[in-house]
């Protein structure tokens, strides 16, 4: 998800430029991408330049759609009716203040009476202006294709704008495609590639072909030209603040624009600024801080009063962190090359096109200045899930208004789920899994959940309930799953405790059978598995480890002080690990729950206790369980030892009862071992 997200915000598109020159303007533009021998800039007759990554699809053009904000409007502003001009206008203020951002402005637009020629097939085509047209990506200007294009089809059939269709399926198409279509009647527009139709001498050829040609054309004949495009643009860093880092510019009369010299590094904030509220920097109103001189002639000169966005700070502070008493330097090579690249950064996809993408992009800066060996900061990127929670709303007005909780009778399943809702009128609600806010009243004050429940049952409920990376449904019910879980933890410690008081420490008495001899496979085995996880960030699956451990202490089956040795060892291993492996996930209890079971007042950390450590011999398997197969259908499973050498495998799975009933009197024509893990018969007939 996030790496989509960064492709699309840095947009690299393939295309290319096309002009369409304004029918009956007397404008001459300057074309900077035309030079002469002596790199001079051409001047040509007004032109739309748009960009394109299917000019295949040129021939189906019925307009061309510019921003509001598009130089062409700009210059003709003057010829343009009150009517458009208050669409202008409008377009304008709704860009300056949009609605939620999640909803897709509703297509619109209006006919700016200009005309421009369409290079291609010299018709002359409407140009538009429309709401869903950015000045700030491509050149704020495109061609409008609504055979092959949805978003051109919706603009189309809201303005009664004709139809073309000049790509069909490459397999053929009907006698109906390629012809002029009545707006409003199309169902779909055809966006795949396929065969040109209705497109002069590149009818017939495939949209890869057609492609390449076409903009060879165009640049051949100076109205366009291959292209690569990016939506993204320059990054602004400057902001109004006092608390930035200042940026290093001064201005002089005389030398103009002057970075800041080498040993008046670093610029320094003043002690205080005026905050007035006025839009200006606050630096701006202090004197001491404003007035300087050039670094270039030593005259008077000003400080620049913008500080840096903390986006700046963000985006490379852990180099900084390697070496952060360096005063000449951000840090030295080596110091910074023994810590970085970062091996793990957790953090929400909010972060994606914005923090992420600058420390990326910062990054790759430092490399190219030498400062660091490698491409890019960070090795691993775990984005953890949201936490989210009913909510009830109204929608019949076409906006939602979100009901409080408290004013919401629900009805609900055996499972739970939400069958029904209803408001404080009676009146039906909806209701859907959403992002918790206190606009939509589903929010959850968490010193509320302590107070009732405790941290340590609100902290494991939320890393149990789901894995870090996913979305966490909020149900109080499964916190009181969480305090369940630990008050039974705290009775197992203090039924035991007693009986293992006076054998604290000792050496493990004899070689353990039977139930301790399980008991302490499981705990070692539990131990591997919550290593393994926490490796991998994976918090739920310990906690689930964790109660899979409880249970088979309780299964021992056996009163503290009818015990065995081998019992009490096994108990006192097993409850120590449990309460040693519950402190990232529930500290507070654990802390408590060892001080029983250490009989020390000092905390886990400070008694020298560490994770318990795990022993592959132990957590090995006294027996190993081996489905056996018959010409591929399961027939028998068998217990056999984990280190069973191949041969004897085969041996056993042929003499099992159940096998033999299938291979008797049968010829066996191979037998697959597979090591620990299956035993395939095939048989004849």
């Amino acid at each position: 998800n996030v790496l989509k997200r960064q492709a699309d915000w840095i947009g690299r598109s393939e295309g290319a430029f096309v002009d369409f020159t304004i029918v009956g303007s007397d404008f001459l533009i300057t074309d900077s991408a035309a030079e002469d021998d002596e790199g001079q800039a051409s001047r040509k007759a007004e032109y739309i330049r748009v960009f394109t990554t299917r000019i295949d699809t040129i021939y189906g053009a019925n307009a061309v759609v510019v921003a509001a904000e598009h130089p062409v409007v700009v210059r003709h502003i003057n010829e343009l009716s009150n009517d458009v001009l208050e669409k202008i206008q409008q377009i304008r203020s709704e860009k300056m203040n949009p609605s939620d951002h999640e909803t897709e402005a509703v297509k619109d637009g209006v006919d700016t009476g200009l005309r421009a020629l369409n290079p291609f097939s010299g018709e002359e085509l409407p140009v538009w202006i429309g709401n869903y047209v950015m000045m700030e990506y491509g050149t704020g200007a495109v061609m409008s294709v609504p055979g092959h294009d949805e978003r051109d089809l919706d603009f189309a059939k809201k303005f009664g704008l004709p139809i073309k269709e000049v790509i069909v399926q490459s397999a053929g198409f009907s006698s109906s495609q390629g012809e002029q279509a009545e707006a409003g009647t199309l169902n779909g527009a055809f966006t795949d590639h396929g065969i040109l139709i209705n497109s002069e001498e590149w009818s017939g050829k495939t949209s890869e072909a057609a492609k390449s040609e076409m903009a060879a054309y165009a640049e051949e004949h100076g109205f366009g030209k291959v292209a690569i495009t990016f939506r993204l643009r320059d990054w602004g860093i400057s902001r109004q603040r006092f608390w930035g880092s200042p940026i290093p510019i001064v201005y002089c009369d005389k030398c103009g624009t002057v970075p800041e010299k080498y040993p008046n590094l670093p610029v320094r904030l003043p002690e205080s600024a005026p905050f007035t509220g006025t839009g200006e920097s606050p630096l701006a109103k202090v004197p001491s801080f404003v007035e300087t001189a050039c670094p270039n002639c030593d005259g008077p000169a000003r400080r620049e009063t913008d500080t840096m966005d903390t986006f700046v700070d963000s985006s490379w502070y852990f180099f900084r962190y390697t070496d952060p008493e360096n005063p000449e330097i951000p840090f030295e090579t080596e110091k910074a090359a023994y810590w970085t690249p970062v091996d793990q950064y957790v953090g929400g996809d909010d972060h994606a096109v914005m923090h992420l993408i600058y420390t990326r992009f910062w990054t790759k800066v430092m490399r190219d200045l030498g400062l660091v060996k490698f491409d890019e900061p960070v090795t691993r990127l775990l984005t953890q899930g949201m936490v989210v929670g009913e909510t009830f709303f109204d929608d019949t007005t076409g906006k939602r208004i979100y009901a409080k909780p408290e004013d919401v009778t629900v009805e609900r399943d055996a499972k739970g789920k939400v069958t029904a809702a209803r408001g404080v009128d009676g009146r039906p609600l909806k209701w859907a899994i959403e992002r918790m806010s206190k606009s939509k009243g589903n929010g959850v004050d968490p010193d509320e959940m302590i107070d009732i429940y405790g941290a340590d049952a609100a902290r494991l409920f939320v890393l149990f309930a789901a894995p870090v990376e996913n979305e966490l449904v909020w149900q109080e019910s499964g916190i009181e799953g969480a305090v369940r879980f630990l008050q039974r933890v705290w009775r197992m410690v203090w039924k035991w405790n007693t009986a293992l008081a006076g054998d604290r420490g000792g050496e493990r008495p004899g070689e353990e059978k039977g139930k301790a001899r399980d008991l302490r496979r499981k705990t070692h085995q539990t131990i591997h598995r919550i290593e393994q996880s926490l490796e991998s960030l994976q918090f739920n699956t310990p906690v689930a480890a964790l109660m899979e451990l409880a249970n088979s202490i309780q299964d021992l089956g056996v009163v503290p002080d009818k015990a065995s040795s081998d019992e009490l060892y096994a108990v006192r291993e097993a409850l120590t690990s449990l309460v040693l492996m519950l402190t990232p996930f529930s500290p507070h209890s654990a802390e408590e729950l060892f001080s029983v079971l250490s009989g020390k007042e000092e905390g886990i950390l400070a008694s020298g206790a560490r994770f318990p450590a795990y022993d592959a011999r132990i957590a090995a398997a006294d027996e190993i369980e081996i489905p056996v197969q018959v010409n591929g259908k399961l027939r028998s499973r068998i217990s056999v030892p984990p280190d069973i050498a191949n041969e004897q495998l085969e041996a056993l799975a042929l003499a099992d009862e159940k096998v033999r009933e299938y291979t008797a009197e049968k010829e066996v024509i191979k037998v697959v071992v597979v090591p620990k893990r299956l035993v395939s018969v095939v048989i004849k007939g």
